[in-house]
């Protein structure tokens, strides 16, 4: 039938390609996590254990470039981890800065409404 769209029907000539699906697809595309550990769906991502060292020695004599890869990412998640701490720490430290500089200001402005409240 000309004019119809045969998407949902089984068997049409109407070829898709990716950017005449875009506009129209009703059904999400990614599902980005919200989580703190990152997680999209909790469970599935606890079964992913990494891989024990004597493992990933094997792995380096039979895969050696992806043993390098997965060791990489360990060294790269271990350095964004620190920064992490890092960048808590001085937030930490900022909270607290803000915090007594509230107080200073708020005693201040006290003392200046008493000051006023005077005359």
């Amino acid at each position: 039938m000309p004019g119809k769209d045969r998407r949902k029907g089984g068997g049409g000539d109407i070829k898709l390609t990716s950017s005449s699906t875009t506009a129209t697809s009703s059904r999400p595309r990614h599902r980005h996590s919200n989580s703190v550990d990152g997680s999209a769906y909790g469970e599935v991502m606890e079964a992913k254990k990494a891989m024990p060292p004597d493992k990933l020695a094997e792995l380096w004599n039979l895969d050696p470039k992806r043993a390098k890869r997965i060791l990489a990412n360990r060294q790269s998640a271990a350095r964004s981890k620190e920064r992490k701490a890092r960048y808590i720490l001085e937030l930490e430290r900022k909270v607290q800065t803000l915090q007594t500089e509230a107080t200073t200001l708020s005693a201040q402005l006290t003392l200046f409404q008493v000051c006023l409240c005077r005359f």
